[in-house]
């Protein structure tokens, strides 16, 4: 299965900080959400780090296993983003080793 990083910006004013939460919205749960969209099924991404409530990101990175190569990445973008919320933007999807990590593999 292809792995992904998705390098991505956000502003964090609406969220209850990166990650997914039971009682408040990340912005991972909304990214996995709009992923699931375009997968057909559940998709599960991770974070290159966690983040507070409100704060914002010029620059960061996710991975995410994609059930088959993307062949046309801007036609993948330009769909995620129209999913997504104006206030988070994915601008560059970069394949990466099926055992790169993004918390530890981002740089």
């Amino acid at each position: 299965m292809p792995r992904y990083f998705l390098e991505l910006a956000f502003n964090g004013s609406n969220y209850n900080g990166w990650q997914s939460q039971k009682n408040a919205v990340g912005v991972q749960q909304v990214i996995n959400n709009a992923l699931a969209v375009l997968a057909g099924k559940e998709v599960s991404t991770l974070g290159c780090c966690r983040t507070d409530t409100g704060v914002h990101a010029q620059q960061f990175f996710l991975h995410v296993d994609w059930a088959k190569a993307i062949e046309d990445k801007t036609q993948f973008l330009f769909s995620l983003n129209g999913i997504l919320p104006e206030d988070i933007v994915v601008f560059q999807v970069h394949e990466v080793n099926e055992k790169a990590h993004a918390r530890f593999d981002a740089n």
